[in-house]
């Protein structure tokens, strides 16, 4: 893996941003990870209902991970997750976006609405927009 991902970041150098996304991490692929942010031009995708499991329960090392490497976030995805599924509508799951929103405000970081339809995508830009006067 840190082989393949040391190839790609040469090949993206200044092309594009090469970016990895939490689908899923384990202590393999965080450890590799952080070998390579030492060197090489790799940056993360946060999918930040990734970070919870099915029942809704947060996965803490992965969480605690990307506290430790925000500078290197670079794309944020937004959906939520209930007990049926991810890619929900925000706020009809567990998830408490004003405070990753808080944590994500001070950085460069494109964001990425994951819902299905699209149609619900413009539902979740209203909700984010309903957000404003939460996040600092």
């Amino acid at each position: 893996m840190e082989g393949a991902l040391r190839e790609l970041s040469g090949y993206a150098e200044g092309k594009t941003v090469l970016c990895v996304e939490n689908a899923p991490f384990n202590k393999i692929v965080t450890e590799v990870l952080d070998t390579l942010f030492l060197k090489e031009e790799v940056f993360l995708t946060w999918d930040i209902a990734k970070t919870y499991r099915q029942d809704g329960s947060q996965i803490v090392e992965v969480e605690n991970f990307f506290l430790k490497h925000l500078d290197r976030v670079r794309e944020c995805h937004l959906h939520d997750r209930t007990d049926k599924g991810s890619h929900e509508i925000l706020g009809r799951g567990k998830i408490d976006f004003i405070h990753y929103l808080n944590l994500l405000g001070d950085w460069n970081i494109d964001y990425t609405i994951e819902v299905r339809p699209r149609e619900r995508a413009l539902t979740c830009l209203r909700i984010i927009e309903g957000f404003r006067d939460k996040i600092k």
